[in-house]
């Protein structure tokens, strides 16, 4: 009796020990829902928030849909009063991969499209006049690195990436590499549905 005991112990063990490494070790769960924030600064960029609702595909793919509010200056005018107001939504696929070895640190690459309604305002004599608006279509691919302290939580940053602008016209490469951080999280929630 003592003997079927202390085997039932060392399975339920074993049993806890295999479930918290498989845990540990996914990345990315298929079918969560995470929620995310980035927060962003750049040469033109006064600042940006780019929340997001990203879906797991995979050990190491999310697919996410997001909204971009950001706030630039000067917008391509000599006017150092000028302005713009970026109001964006779009859609991305994130990579995630850990470091050989590791269950907290990785690499992740992002990459994706982003629509925006850009206003410019130049302000003259305390007045703001919207001087510009058009739209603009950015392509990206922005690699990083991510920690993860725990199977609910991603922290990650970037120092901005490659891409292609749209607008007015002008197709032009985008080159942003040390020139712009975006930090940001991901919040695993679950998958949403309700257990029966």
């Amino acid at each position: 009796m003592t003997k079927h005991l202390l085997m039932r112990k060392h399975h339920l063990i074993t049993l806890v020990i295999l479930l918290v490494f498989s845990q540990a070790s996914a990345q990315i769960e298929k079918g969560q829902i995470y929620p995310g924030i980035i927060f962003n600064r750049s040469e033109t960029m006064q600042f940006g928030v780019q929340p997001s609702l990203s879906v797991g595909l995979g050990k190491h793919g999310l697919l996410g849909v997001h909204l971009n509010f950001l706030r630039g200056k000067n917008f391509y005018y000599t006017d150092s009063r000028a302005y713009g107001i970026m109001n964006g939504v779009g859609i991305d696929y994130s990579y995630f991969r850990f470091f050989k070895n590791s269950q907290k640190l990785g690499w992740y690459v992002n990459t994706g499209i982003t629509y925006y309604r850009v206003n410019v305002y130049q302000v003259k004599n305390n007045i703001k006049d919207l001087i510009n608006n058009y739209g603009q279509t950015d392509l990206y691919l922005k690699p990083g690195l991510f920690f993860k302290p725990s199977s609910q939580i991603i922290f990650f940053a970037n120092v901005g990436g490659i891409g292609t602008n749209s607008s007015q016209g002008n197709n032009d490469l985008d080159v942003s590499f040390l020139s712009e951080v975006n930090v940001g999280v991901l919040i695993n929630i679950g998958s949403g549905k309700r257990k029966k």
